[in-house]
This record gives structure tokens, sequence and C-alpha cells, in this order.
């Protein structure tokens, strides 16, 4: 299973390297999943929300059907000068979002990387949920808001990790064992942050 996490200059770094951090892990132990953060340009240095700073793997690949194209937020509550708001309003990524998704691609998004998903187009009617300081922003996209902390429609997985940052590790899971993934990890040791939400 291919893993492409999209990063971009005030991503949240607990939406993007806590994803990366365990679907490596699950890697470690045998099973078939690679996943790698990446950007839309060539790779070049990325800062984050909080400063930290880091070089992607690799370029997005837009032409490649993805198992998974993880959707980090940032930044959009605060209106950020970078993050997830600036890049709505640039609209490069939600139109690359737009593009992979109709390849057939699975989207999981992250917090306000609904946001991003949204500008895309692809909320509209939809089931959806995101940081609860920007649900009427989402709503406003057409996006029918559920209260949970996971939506499940399919192609696109949405996840809302606050006031529980440790539940990204349940997201991470959760995605690696749906059907859409066609992947079944039972060799996954049972552990506090693996159980049921």
């Amino acid at each position: 299973m291919k893993i492409q996490i999209l990063i971009f200059n005030g991503f949240d770094e607990l939406d993007a390297i806590a994803p990366f951090e365990v679907f490596q892990s699950v890697a470690a132990m045998g099973i078939d999943v690679r996943a790698e953060l990446v950007t839309l340009d060539d790779p070049v240095e990325i800062i984050a929300a909080h400063g930290l700073r880091i070089v992607p793997n690799a370029k997005l690949e837009r032409d490649r059907k993805l198992d998974i194209l993880v959707v980090p937020g940032g930044g959009w509550v605060g209106r950020a000068p970078q993050g997830a708001k600036a890049e709505v309003e640039r609209g490069t990524i939600p139109d690359e979002i737009a593009h992979l998704h109709q390849n057939g691609g699975a989207i999981a998004l992250v917090c306000t990387g609904a946001m991003l998903v949204a500008a895309a187009g692809l909320l509209s009617g939809r089931p959806a949920i995101t940081h609860h300081e920007a649900i009427e922003d989402l709503k406003a996209t057409g996006a029918e808001i559920i209260k949970a902390r996971v939506v499940d429609d399919g192609d696109i997985t949405l996840f809302y990790h606050s006031p529980k940052p440790f539940a990204i590790s349940n997201f991470c899971n959760y995605c690696t064992v749906s059907d859409r993934a066609r992947y079944f990890f039972r060799e996954i040791p049972s552990c506090d942050c693996m159980r049921e939400f």
C-alpha cells in the first residue's frame, strides 16, 4: 500500500508527522505499507505551523493512482499567512486533490485538511467533520456536518483529533484496515493507542 502525505508551508505537524510515524511503524512490522511526505513541487524545505523545518521525501505523484492521499490541516482557525487557508486561496493544492480523486485514489483528511478538500469541490452534499472552530466554514461549502471523530464516506475519510490528539494513531490504523484499502492488519498487536474509538 502506498500512502503519500501532502505537506505545505504552515501544515500542522501533528496532522502529518503522526500519521507518517504510525504508517512507518506498521511497515516495520513487515506489513506492505509505505508512507512518504510529499509536496507539489520539487522537494525543498517546508516550514510547518509550529516552526518544524522538514524536506519532503518526494514530489506528489499526480499521474499515478495512490492507495491513500493524506491531507493535513494547519493555520485555518488563526487565519495564518501560511497554511490551509492560504493554500485554499492559492488554489493549486485543491486542484491537485481533485485530479487525484478523479484518478480513483482514496483521500484521508486530518482536521482542517477538510477545507482543502472542500475547496476541491469534493465535500458538497457529503458527510464531513473538521476542527470545531472551522465547522461553520466547512458547512458553508455544502458539506453535511457529522459530529464524530471519524467520518468515512467510502473514498473520503475525515478525522478530527482535538481534544485528544493521541487518537490520531487510531485513525491511521482505521485507514489501513478499511475495505477501501483492502488490507486487514491482524498482525498489529493490541495496545491502548489502537483501541476502538
